[in-house]
């Protein structure tokens, strides 16, 4: 029986009778935005492990010839090389009892429904984390190196290198500050010493090492911190022009113009240092990247022996990198708030 409204209890909130405020829902959070899957396209893949070609074109050279010319045997080699990735098998269930459905819940919303799109946002989640190569170790940057692993049995799991394998060339460690095509800028040039600056002119040439393989820029993906920082540099240089939109003054900078075109920067929750990837920024032409899909994504219900009902996400995919040499990595950068920066934008 509910108490008088003149009597006092302690607390207040426990006395019989009243109807607590609770929201009537439930607010799911993190974040689940995919930036490479959202821009790459996909590609079919036929088999557990995936190759493809590339031929680089031989620099030019200059060899006049008689007039009378006669022809010799071929003798050139060939230069087409192959590339391997493995598909990696992508699995997320989720399970709802039949008490489950039963009760009522927050929303009144369907426990499956709820359970399906949750699940689905964390699977391509999964994926999106794979592509860095992220996961494998506890230190990242021992991790993103991780080489692809054909499966061997029925219960040997499959491993998908990410794109710093790609981007290295086959190089097991850094020499003079370049790994492949990864650049590292800190003072011992191996991603393992104190972070380094990164200067207007550093960031045109390692975009340069992209245009002078034959191809051009598009993207570059940053971290919150990394991308703070290259506005810096623009405001130490130049004076920033302030873009009034409506009653919002933005002094933010999206877009680059750069000799080799206008270079978009796309921000990535995972360079960030939430995942120990501050200070990482990767350049290039994303059309030469692709999801392969062995299996492309499923979603099914599977048997349980317990009283509830059970669905899978299920994909079996593997990262392609057509042509490393359309990609640049810089790590290593200095993104703290203390560091000097005066003119790091110059030359």
């Amino acid at each position: 029986m509910a108490i008088s409204t003149t009597t006092f209890q302690t607390p207040a909130t426990s006395r019989e009778g009243l109807v607590p405020s609770v929201y009537d829902g439930i607010v799911q959070v993190g974040a689940y935005d995919t930036p490479i899957l959202s821009m790459i396209g996909t590609e079919s893949v036929t088999n557990i492990s995936h190759s493809w070609h590339i031929d680089k074109l031989r620099e030019p050279k200059n060899k006049p010839q008689a007039e009378l010319y006669e022809f010799s045997k071929d003798t050139d080699k060939s230069t087409v090389q192959k590339n391997t990735n493995a598909v990696q098998h992508h699995i997320n269930q989720y399970e709802v009892t039949n008490t489950q459905q039963a009760v009522k819940t927050y929303g009144n919303v369907d426990k499956i429904e709820y359970k399906r799109g949750k699940t689905a946002k964390e699977h391509a989640l999964d994926i999106e984390y794979s592509f860095f190569g992220l996961g494998h170790n506890a230190d990242p940057k021992v991790s993103v190196w991780t080489a692809p692993h054909a499966r061997t049995s029925d219960t040997d799991p499959g491993i998908s290198a990410g794109i710093f394998h790609f981007l290295a060339k086959g190089e097991t460690a850094f020499k003079n500050g370049r790994r492949g095509n990864v650049f590292a800028v800190d003072d011992k040039q191996n991603w393992t010493g104190n972070a380094g600056q990164l200067t207007w002119r550093k960031l045109m040439e390692y975009l340069q090492v992209i245009y002078d393989n034959g191809e051009t820029p598009k993207k570059i993906l940053v971290g919150a911190e990394t991308k703070t920082k290259i506005e810096e540099l623009f405001s130490k240089q130049w004076d920033r022009r302030i873009i009034r939109d409506g009653d919002t003054l933005n002094p933010l900078i999206s877009k680059i113009a750069t000799d080799f075109g206008v270079v978009e920067l796309q921000l990535h929750r995972y360079l960030s240092k939430l995942h120990k990837m501050e200070g990482v920024l990767i350049a290039g032409n994303f059309e030469y990247m692709k999801n392969g899909l062995l299996i492309p994504t499923n979603h099914y219900e599977y048997e349980t022996n317990r009283t509830s009902k059970g669905w899978a996400f299920e994909t079996e995919s593997t990262l392609i990198v057509k042509n490393a040499d359309a990609f640049v990595a810089v790590v290593g950068i200095d993104v703290s708030e203390n560091t000097n920066n005066a003119g790091a934008g110059q030359p």
